[in-house]
């Protein structure tokens, strides 16, 4: 699949990489980049961040001098993103936000919006596209390095300090592949409404 993914967090940026391996990602990490992309380029899915820094959207004058007070405050303008790529026929749209994510107004206010696991009705479809909200989705594992995922230091028998003898360690990025495998669950609910 070809995935666009948006967010200003390199560390989520980097969780990208690791959990859509497979997928050709495209990532961006600003607003108008975004848009820009969006309006031109087609993607199977669009994964986005809630929460993004505003910076020099292509306001008018006169909006420029009004809206300069909320330039690098981050605002809940992933929503804007998420419907134009509906817009532009985008199969698959999740907005995602992280673990922090009632540290401001407009993420808390997902909570009842939020897809979860039994609660078919909080899957959206808008012009055609399937889309989820998701908050909190920020911690998932990687195959320990130091130990190539065996849980024992090579060559002793010893376990892994790094992973715990694990395997695995867990890092606090955002887990972009299961905002995916929500989306591409094709369950009767997705089936009925298209």
């Amino acid at each position: 699949m070809r995935i666009l993914v948006v967010d200003d967090n390199p560390i989520h940026r980097a969780s990208a990489e690791t959990t859509l391996s497979g997928h050709e990602v495209v990532i961006i990490s600003d607003y108008v980049s975004a848009e820009k992309t969006i309006n031109i380029e087609h993607f199977d899915a669009v994964l986005i961040d809630l929460l993004m820094p505003v910076g020099s959207l292509a306001w008018t004058t006169k909006a420029k001098k009004a809206l300069s007070q909320f330039l690098n405050q981050e605002m809940p303008i992933g929503w804007a993103l998420a419907l134009l790529a509906a817009l532009r026929g985008t199969k698959y749209v999740a907005i995602v936000s992280d673990d922090g994510h009632h540290d401001h107004p407009a993420s808390s206010t997902l909570d009842y919006l939020c897809y979860e696991y039994g609660h078919e009705d909080r899957r959206f479809n808008v012009n055609g596209t399937r889309l989820l909200l998701f908050n909190g989705m920020s911690k998932h594992p990687l195959k320990c390095t130091d130990c190539d995922g065996t849980e024992h230091r090579v060559p002793t028998p010893d376990l892994c300090q790094t992973c715990s003898g694990r395997g695995s360690v867990f890092i606090n990025g955002k887990n972009w592949g299961q905002a995916l495998e929500h989306l591409l669950d094709n369950t009767e609910w997705w089936k009925r409404d298209g």
